[in-house]
């Protein structure tokens, strides 16, 4: 573990070799984290590393998400005025505000686009799109969650189904 730690403070090290990640959940940054690694270095740096759970709000409403987690910011969201023909389900739309949002939150805990952010979505494939579109902005220390909510849940880590008002991102009206 302090090997871990110490590779993370250094951001040169990944905690999971990159070659060892499915292509579909490979990001542009190449950092990676099992959820009980990411679990690891929250409880570790608590203040230093910033959390965000990308799932929809209603995913969360019904699940619960990570006790420590700073914050929900969708990096999509289910649209239920519009209709996947092809999946047979509502349309999964992005969310236009994700990277002010992440700004805002981030900000709020005084940290900057340079500290280091992890990315936990439901199963790993959706935060390494999350983690490309914050790269795009110019985040550089972006860590993808490969295994997602559901290994979170299936090592025991801290989980709660209490949600705290301040940490769900609530879509304005300009959101359709």
């Amino acid at each position: 573990m302090v090997v871990l730690l110490l590779a993370f403070a250094a951001s040169a090290a990944l905690a999971i070799d990159a070659s060892l990640v499915p292509q579909n959940k490979r990001s542009v940054l190449g950092l990676y984290l099992t959820a009980r690694e990411a679990f690891e270095l929250v409880k570790q740096k608590k203040n230093g590393v910033f959390l965000v759970d990308v799932r929809d709000p209603g995913e969360v409403f019904t699940t619960g998400m990570p006790e420590m987690a700073d914050a929900n910011i969708p990096f999509r969201y289910i649209n239920f005025h519009k209709w996947n023909n092809k999946k047979s389900t509502f349309a999964m739309d992005d969310n236009p505000d994700f990277v002010t949002a992440m700004d805002k939150y981030l900000s709020e805990k005084h940290l900057t686009r340079t500290d280091p952010v992890i990315i936990l979505c439901s199963s790993g494939r959706r935060a390494p799109k999350a983690v490309n579109a914050l790269a795009s902005a110019g985040y550089s220390r972006v860590y993808a969650v490969i295994d997602g909510y559901e290994a979170w849940q299936k090592h025991k880590l801290p989980w709660s189904r209490k949600l705290d008002r301040e940490k769900i991102y609530v879509f304005d009206a300009k959101v359709k």
